[in-house]
């Protein structure tokens, strides 16, 4: 388990040594002499927050270079490449933490506990529950989207619910392994879990720089459910209860940082992703996600969580977060499936105003416009960034597949060149001949040629110019190829290769725990149409490796 064995941290004259030890950057790991260890604190099922192994605990005073403050220029955010990469899994787990510092009011907690699946007799399954919350208030200023798949679990349901009400929430309770969809009691025991998380604040004050919450609020609000996992499986109430009211501690901002609430929820994600962006006024949108496989718009087998400090109202984050979802999370796809369980939540503790310092009363409002619009901004990079991270981190994925639409014709609806997009990127035939690296130029003009054809717009392709990376194939109705095209074009596959080659064969790698690197197979059609009404369209897809066959026989067991 690589988990430190310490008493909770429940215990006041253990959490305040830890607190010192942990001011002057002590490895946690080596205090608790666990080689291996990855956890700020950790009793018999309790937290496992941090980096990897040999990252210091420690406060988080500084913004990482990695976290940006403008917003890259104009476009389809999918279409520029990903900030975040590492060139090991430590490097990565370091980045992660620095990129998470939390935003004002908010703070993390999390548990690990262990369950006996009802459809698994004899089995032991482990389960990370996660709390994100809202330290001194509850909000209002919540929004999300949700998958359109009609079988749904129910956190979707509630969240649904609760969100069209208006109800105040005070913050989030996610867990992995089970995503509690399709079960007779599956409301009832989420709402189990979110009334039980909802009790625990005298527990709460024994954690570092944590003061009383919600004591004299009349609505202390509720925590909105997250699952994902195992789709028809009960949630193991009873251990989660019981692991909640023993272990759960929460940490504010300088003590822990949006990294655990990544880590738990993780499932078949090889490693955890973050991503974040600071306002010029200092508000900060910090997100979190989690995917791998069963990824298809609308969302991906896919929980994201977005959380901010900017003074913004409900009906504008709503808007900014649909806006920013439109052309990211809804334009990324790993496999073609459509998740049950998919959400993202928007949520803000309202601490920042949305002025500038230095801005007069005759600024003010001029100031607040320019913020909002860097706010809109800001979280359509955070979303963009963290799409890429999960197509990047995608069950098998050893080559990220990007496919844009250019210049197309006037009187074409944006919807079918998203169409266009995803059937290219999901053709089974062009996704293993990408995890080969074989530029086989037959299988992406199949899959063209395919999609227009049955539209009745094969017209389309006789001024159409067709590029793999920077070579064009397709030419005046033509396949144009030569010897020193394929060179290219193989080229091209392999320098987009994220890890191994016989990634998934047996007693092989299962692929790398951390992104290497920012590149993609970019795929392209240019319609050549002078006067284009829309943007450039690009969907990311991932190719089809033995290992995502592996991971997908092997799910349950």
């Amino acid at each position: 388990e690589n988990r430190a064995r310490l008493p909770a941290m429940r215990r006041p004259l253990l959490v305040w040594p830890l607190a010192m030890l942990t001011r002057c950057s002590l490895s946690f790991r080596v205090l608790c002499g666990a080689a291996r260890s990855r956890a700020f604190v950790a009793s018999p099922r309790a937290l496992a927050f941090s980096a990897s192994p040999g990252v210091t605990a420690r406060r988080n005073d500084g913004l990482s270079r990695r976290q940006r403050t403008q917003p890259l220029s104009s476009g389809s955010s999918l279409g520029r490449d990903p900030e975040l990469t590492a060139s090991s899994r430590q490097e990565w787990w370091d980045l992660m933490d620095r990129v998470g510092a939390l935003p004002k009011g908010f703070r993390i907690g999390k548990v690990l506990l262990r369950f006996e699946p009802e459809l698994s007799p004899n089995t032991t399954a482990k389960m990370h529950v996660g709390v994100i919350e809202l330290a001194e208030e509850p909000s209002k200023t919540v929004a999300g989207v949700f998958t359109k798949n009609a079988v749904v679990g129910a956190p979707v349901t509630i969240c649904r619910e609760e969100l069209a009400k208006g109800t105040a929430v005070r913050g989030l309770v996610t867990n992995n392994k089970v995503s509690n969809v399709g079960v007779k009691t599956g409301v009832e025991d989420a709402r189990r879990i979110m009334d039980c998380v909802g009790k625990y604040d005298t527990r709460w004050k024994n954690a570092p720089n944590v003061t009383e919450t919600n004591a004299s609020v009349a609505d202390p609000g509720i925590f909105l459910p997250a699952s994902t996992g195992v789709i028809g499986w009960k949630l193991p109430a009873n251990e989660m209860v019981k692991a909640l009211e023993e272990e759960l501690v929460m940490f504010d901002d300088g003590w822990i940082t949006a990294l655990g609430a990544a880590v738990a929820i993780t499932t078949t994600d090889r490693y955890p992703k973050v991503a974040s962006f600071s306002l010029p006024n200092g508000a900060r949108v910090v997100g979190v996600a989690k995917g791998a496989g069963m990824i298809e718009p609308n969302l991906a087998t896919m929980l994201a969580f977005i959380m901010t400090d900017a003074q913004v109202d409900k009906s504008f984050l709503q808007e900014a977060l649909e806006d920013a979802v439109k052309t990211t999370f809804n334009r990324i796809s790993i496999d073609g499936d459509q998740s049950t369980s998919d959400m993202v939540l928007a949520l803000s503790s309202n601490k920042v105003a949305m002025t500038s310092s230095t801005s007069d009363e005759e600024d003010d409002s001029s100031s607040s416009s320019s913020l909002k619009d860097a706010f809109r901004a800001g979280l359509a990079e955070v979303c963009s960034e963290l799409a890429h991270q999960c197509v990047r981190n995608g069950e098998g994925t050893n080559h990220v597949i990007r496919f844009t639409v250019k210049n197309a014709p006037s009187d074409e609806e944006e919807g079918t060149l998203v169409d266009l997009a995803r059937f290219v990127v999901n053709g089974p035939l062009l996704k293993t001949c990408i995890a080969g690296n074989d530029p086989n130029v037959g299988r992406l003009m199949q899959r063209v040629g395919q999609f227009l054809g049955e539209r009745g717009k094969d017209h389309l392709l006789q001024r159409a110019t067709v590029t793999v990376g920077d070579v064009a194939v397709f030419e005046d109705g033509i396949i144009t190829l030569t010897q020193d095209k394929e060179k290219a074009m193989r080229e091209h596959f392999e320098s987009a290769q994220l890890g191994p080659a016989d990634i998934g064969l047996p007693d092989k790698s299962a692929g790398l725990d951390y992104p290497p690197h920012a590149r993609c197979v970019d795929l392209a059609i240019d319609f050549h149409n002078e006067q284009p009404i829309l943007d450039p369209v690009v969907v990311l897809g991932s190719d089809l490796t033995y290992q995502y066959v592996r991971e997908n026989a092997d799910y349950r067991s």
